[in-house]
Formats: structure tokens, sequence, C-alpha cells
């Protein structure tokens, strides 16, 4: 039997490849449910994470990944 996901893999791996909204979308439905990944909130509360006058990138966005590990 193959076990699941967990939903802080998911919400990483959205985040990872730029799936921005479909990562909101997961924050928004967990947080209805009680379930929400606390560094995915955390991440969308963090309005430097959306400056697009700094371009750079997701995937080198290591404050997430940080605050991912230790949820």
């Amino acid at each position: 039997m193959t076990s699941s996901p967990s939903f802080e893999s998911v919400a990483d791996l959205l985040v990872r490849e730029g799936l921005l909204l479909t990562a909101l979308e997961l924050h928004a439905e967990l947080s209805e449910r009680g379930r929400a990944v606390r560094a995915l909130g955390e991440f969308f509360r963090d309005s430097d994470n959306f400056d697009r006058s700094e371009r750079r990138s997701i995937r080198n966005n290591t404050w997430y990944h940080t605050k991912l590990q230790r949820s």
C-alpha cells in the first residue's frame, strides 16, 4: 500500500514550482477545515514574497523552505 503525501509536502511542491494560486487554494481549503499548513499561511502573509521589483525565483525562496522544515 502506498502512503499519501503530506499536505506539507504538497504545499512545498506547489510553492517550489511557482503554482501559487493552487497553493493559495490549498491553504484556504485546509484553513476552512482547521488543518492549515503553518508555513504556507506565513508565506502568504509575508508581502515580501510578492515584491515584483526583486524578481527573485520562488524556487530559491529559502524563507519558505526554512519555515516548512520547522513546522
